[in-house]
């Protein structure tokens, strides 16, 4: 039966490797839009929509346990509802003080967006990953869908919020 002592040691040993795996797998840069919005104190109006945008290395897992159709018609053409599950280092999102003291990541997820690749995606899941004892987690696991396709172009990366 290990010991402790073993366990903490291999855990080390597991932090370091995953920071190793980190320099080299999570190399896709996003921009997660933080609301910065408050709630008007006395509940009235509609909050307003300010954003923090904050650059974050991730690993981007395209096309997660999808066996069906992505794309809907409409009347107007095809919607595409790609989604995309995103992990990130925690210790990165420590760096970017969007950890609380409760071991919680600090975001709205109703109102933040990320964008990857100049698209728009809302957040539609979260969880932290590689769950220990100790709730010293590694990784944090975010789904986001997308709100809304733009080119790419100078003018398009403007319109989003």
């Amino acid at each position: 039966m290990p010991t402790s002592a073993d366990l903490a040691a291999a855990w080390a040993k597991f932090n370091g490797a995953m920071d190793v795996a980190r320099e080299m797998f999570a190399t896709k840069t996003v921009i997660w839009k933080r609301n910065t919005g408050y709630v008007n104190p006395f509940m009235e109006g509609i909050p307003p929509d300010n954003y923090e945008d904050i650059s974050l290395k991730c690993l981007c897992n395209y096309n997660y346990m999808r066996t069906w159709p992505i794309t809907q018609e409409t009347e107007t053409g095809g919607e595409d509802r790609q989604s995309i599950q995103l992990f990130f280092y925690k210790k990165e999102l420590i760096e970017h003080g969007m950890i609380d003291d409760q071991n919680r990541v600090i975001f709205d997820p109703a109102r933040d967006k990320v964008v990857v690749d100049a698209i728009l995606y809302i957040i539609s899941g979260d969880s932290f990953v590689s769950q220990v004892d100790n709730g010293n987690d590694v990784l944090f696991s975010l789904i986001v869908k997308r709100d809304k396709s733009y080119t790419g172009d100078k003018e398009a990366q403007n319109e989003y919020p």
